[in-house]
């Protein structure tokens, strides 16, 4: 059996995973709070426990990324909970929670699994990393070797979607309002540039301003008046009007990609406009979503 769902604990986000494992409570503890055992399954080999409330935790990947702990909870076999304190590099994130619940199910167990955290668009990279984990941790039950596969392709994608990440907003901003969209993308930015943006538009992926705009950063209703600024493979951004308006620039279109969670980069579209315009921003929405959702599947390699 498997269940997750994205909610939140305290104001954060949290993914809650459910697992049926055929193994009796008081295995499954040992192989989540014996340090052998949890480097077996876990992203990173644990090289020190203290196993008790308060105690200290210290994490290694083996690459050069470290990272600090603190058991927060111990109910022996039933509760494990630590604490994580994030490497500089994820600065999108603060001190995040690992919860572990044991329940007694015929014979064998249920595991709940929480994570809560910062990056909410990073939910569906989490969920892909924390589902490979978990089959880890049946493997190492059952007496296996972990064989650790990669994602398939899409997965990313899948969990997206099933977790609803893939919606955007319009709020209010000092110059007027804003529509924002951000996804987490299985490829790297000069990877997603390359597919998106590519050469279109004469000299549309070089450095500067002008006036080529690629058709894949346009939605219907979005007209584009004119190319502002492009970095490959980190930002273009174009002014925008209205259609059937006097061509007179809105706003602007801004495509921001940069490091994001996991092997990915993350991908933010934002839309601004005068205080007359929300109603347009509110209707270019959808369409925003759909496009960065097709963005998402395409250089996944699900639509080409």
């Amino acid at each position: 059996m498997t269940a997750d769902e994205l909610t939140t604990v305290d104001g954060r986000p949290a993914l809650r995973m459910e697992r049926r494992l055929a193994h009796p409570v008081e295995e499954v503890w040992r192989a989540v709070t014996e340090p052998e055992r949890l480097s077996r399954w876990y992203p990173f080999a644990v090289v020190a426990l203290d196993l008790r409330v308060g105690g200290a935790m210290r994490f290694d990947d083996g690459e050069g990324t470290v990272m600090d702990g603190t058991v927060v909870e111990l109910d022996p076999p039933r509760r494990f909970a630590f604490s994580e304190h994030a490497p500089e590099e994820m600065h999108r994130e603060s001190d995040d929670l690992v919860r572990i619940d044991l329940e007694p199910d015929g014979d064998g167990c249920l595991l709940v699994f929480t994570h809560v955290f910062d990056d909410r668009p990073g939910a569906g990279s989490y969920a892909v990393g924390w589902d490979l984990c978990l089959r880890m941790l049946g493997a190492v039950l059952d007496g296996e070797e972990p064989d650790w596969p990669t994602p398939p392709q899409g997965a990313l994608e899948e969990r997206i979607d099933a977790l609803g990440l893939g919606a955007g907003r319009v709020e209010d901003g000092p110059d007027g309002p804003v529509l924002t969209v951000e996804r987490q993308l299985s490829r790297p930015a000069e990877e997603v540039w390359a597919e998106v943006v590519g050469d279109a538009a004469g000299n549309a992926a070089g450095d500067g301003a002008g006036d080529g705009v690629p058709e894949g950063l346009l939605v219907p209703g979005v007209a584009a008046s004119g190319r502002t600024e492009a970095k490959p493979p980190e930002l273009f951004e174009y002014a925008w009007s209205a259609d059937g308006a006097d061509g007179t620039a809105a706003g602007r279109v801004r495509w921001e990609l940069s490091a994001g969670t996991g092997h990915g980069a993350r991908l933010v579209v934002t839309q601004t406009g005068r205080a007359a315009d929300r109603d347009r921003l509110e209707a270019a929405l959808p369409a925003w979503e759909r496009r960065i959702r097709e963005v998402g599947r395409r250089v996944s390699g699900l639509e080409g």
